[in-house]
């Protein structure tokens, strides 16, 4: 089976994702706003129609991207390919360390913090319920050296490639190494709220392991958006159970499946509503802001661009929030992030995004190494699109450090192993 195939995988489908989520925040109720999240609605005709041209852009930039390919050089899923071999395996078990050293401090600076009697109790509602916002002020995490957790997301996407190249020991191992970096972001999940902690390690694994099945095309294959979809609704309410329901809204909703719904769907709506709400209200600062936020949350940099800017985007943004909004909903969206920096001119900026996506998905398509590791975490960035721009966010960018130092280390491979 082609990975063309794979409609899910077409990033004109992911684009297709945020389109539908827009109309649905669209068509929302400005009743149903206040209702249910206890702010205006501020998504109209004209964010939609500026939100379609930039998607349109996108495409076209992936259109072009996409050209130049020979349909006689896209390989099957499962057939012979020859990949790097002992520098792939030194790669990927340097990206794990550096992910596993950095969940490990994580963890332990929070026990050392609050007693291992409170990481056992992570795992009971009640408790968790009764401390999570504690444990979000202060949850171990250590500016510059527990952020590179996010180097797991190349890592999952590195690790499937191991699994099915390599002889059985270095697999078994690379199976375990999978489940350790899964189950330490459950415990990061947890500890910070932090559940996309566990969606950016299972998206890239997942797409990685699709793209070396060599089973037949099925109709169960063409069906896993919808148990992804059931799933993140599963986990979503397993960690909301003790997050909100037990909380708050146990007394203000009829059934938990009922909050589960309207919770998850209100986290995307509302970071659509917000991103309108700058849209329509918001400044445009001589710097840079939305597109640099890993730039601007280095240590030392917030103060020095409070100093520079005019407008301080992020105390103008989190006013409005406060005013017109709730800052319980503090995702602004993703869509508009080059427009919000650089207005008109950031129209420019959407096709060569697209460009770049186009021409990685082709290589995806074609089994090259670097389509194999880059494609799965541009999934993942457009997933996150109607939430908010996760390229240029701490955890994004430290993905792209990841993959930069991988592009390093396999640099002028050797042909090898051989994935079956």
């Amino acid at each position: 089976m082609k990975i063309r195939s794979i409609w899910w995988l077409n990033p004109y489908a992911l684009l297709g994702v945020t389109a539908i989520l827009v109309l649905f925040a669209f068509f929302t109720t400005n009743e149903s706003y206040l209702t249910l999240y206890s702010e205006q609605k501020f998504v109209n005709l004209e964010y939609v129609l500026l939100a379609g041209l930039i998607l349109i852009l996108m495409a076209f930039g992936i259109f072009c991207g996409r050209q130049g390919y020979r349909q006689s050089a896209l390989r099957k899923v499962g057939s012979k390919r020859e990949v790097v071999s002992d520098r792939v395996y030194v790669a990927c078990d340097i990206v794990v360390a550096i992910t596993l050293l950095a969940d490990l401090i994580w963890i332990g600076n929070f026990t050392r913090i609050y007693g291992f009697s409170a990481l056992v109790s992570l795992f009971s509602p009640q408790s968790l319920s009764a401390n999570v916002g504690v444990y979000r002020g202060e949850s171990g995490s250590i500016s510059g050296i527990t952020t590179f957790t996010e180097f797991g997301v190349v890592a999952m996407a590195l690790l499937p490639i191991v699994i099915k190249s390599s002889d059985d020991k270095k697999s078994r191992r690379a199976v375990f190494q999978a489940a350790l970096l899964i189950v330490l972001a459950v415990l990061r999940s947890l500890i910070n709220s932090e559940r996309l902690a566990i969606i950016e390690l299972l998206v890239p694994f997942g797409i990685s392991w699709v793209a070396l099945s060599n089973r037949k095309k099925t109709t169960l294959m063409n069906l896993i958006p919808l148990f992804a979809v059931l799933g993140l609704a599963i986990t979503f309410g397993i960690f909301e159970y003790s997050r909100s329901w037990l909380r708050h809204y146990v007394l203000l909703m009829d059934s938990f499946p009922e909050f589960v719904i309207t919770r998850l769907t209100g986290y995307y709506t509302t970071a659509i509503n917000n991103e309108a709400m700058f849209f329509a209200k918001g400044e445009i600062s001589w710097i840079p802001y939305w597109s640099f936020l890993w730039f601007w949350s280095l240590p030392g940099m917030d103060t020095v661009y409070s100093a520079i800017s005019n407008p301080n985007i992020d105390s103008l943004y989190h006013s409005m929030l406060a005013i017109f909004s709730n800052p319980e909903f503090t995702n602004q969206g993703g869509l508009l992030t080059y427009w919000s920096d650089f207005s008109w001119f950031g129209l420019t900026i959407y096709p060569i995004f697209g460009y770049l996506i186009g021409k990685f998905y082709e290589e995806f398509l074609r089994g090259s190494w670097s389509g194999q590791i880059v494609y799965p975490y541009i999934v993942l960035l457009l997933l996150e699109l109607p939430r908010h721009f996760y390229l240029s966010e701490n955890r994004g960018f430290l993905a792209v450090v990841a993959l930069v130092l991988v592009f390093f280390l396999t640099s002028r491979p050797v042909n090898k192993s051989k994935i079956e």
